[in-house]
């Protein structure tokens, strides 16, 4: 996995196509490798994984999630494991996150807001030194990146080359 996740970091913004392209070397490490290495470690029938760098175009925040069928079976609701890349590929994290499109759909603008409460009603009920509970820097603007970063309850960084 470390090799799949050093892969994209130094390799995923060399690519300047917009558009994901199933057929790259980032693409395969990431999305196939990455996620299949996880499944076996997992080996949980519970459990669904998967990676994406985007969908239709290039996300500038690639992903890979672990959700338990009980709670959730996407990265759109519920709370689930991920590990989510800075925008300029300086590292990633670790993340215990929820999905921001529900508090987009029940909230709508104020959705960050909701989404943090929710989020610090988690951190109360967690009790562990080995995962950060500050706010995580994906280094994006946009919606979604900001959405990731609101909605997360724990997390760990791990820098490039680390």
């Amino acid at each position: 996995m470390k090799e799949c996740f050093e892969y994209l970091l130094n390799n995923y913004l060399l690519d300047n196509d917009r558009h994901v392209d199933s057929t790259k070397e980032y693409y395969h490490k990431f999305v196939e490798e990455a996620r299949d290495f996880v499944k076996k470690i997992i080996n949980d029938n519970n459990c669904i994984v998967k990676g994406s760098c985007g969908n239709g175009n290039k996300a500038s925040i690639p992903w890979l999630g672990i959700f338990n069928k009980k709670i959730t079976k996407s990265a759109t609701n519920g709370i689930y494991i991920c590990y989510l890349f800075r925008s300029d590929m300086s590292g990633f994290y670790l993340t215990l996150c929820q999905g921001i499109t529900t508090f987009e759909n029940l909230f709508k603008r104020d959705k960050y807001k909701y989404a943090e409460k929710v989020a610090d009603y988690f951190k109360q009920l967690i009790d562990d030194n080995n995962f950060s509970k500050e706010s995580i820097d994906l280094k994006d603007n946009a919606p979604l990146a900001r959405g990731y970063e609101k909605t997360t309850v724990l997390s760990k960084y791990y820098e490039k080359g680390n």
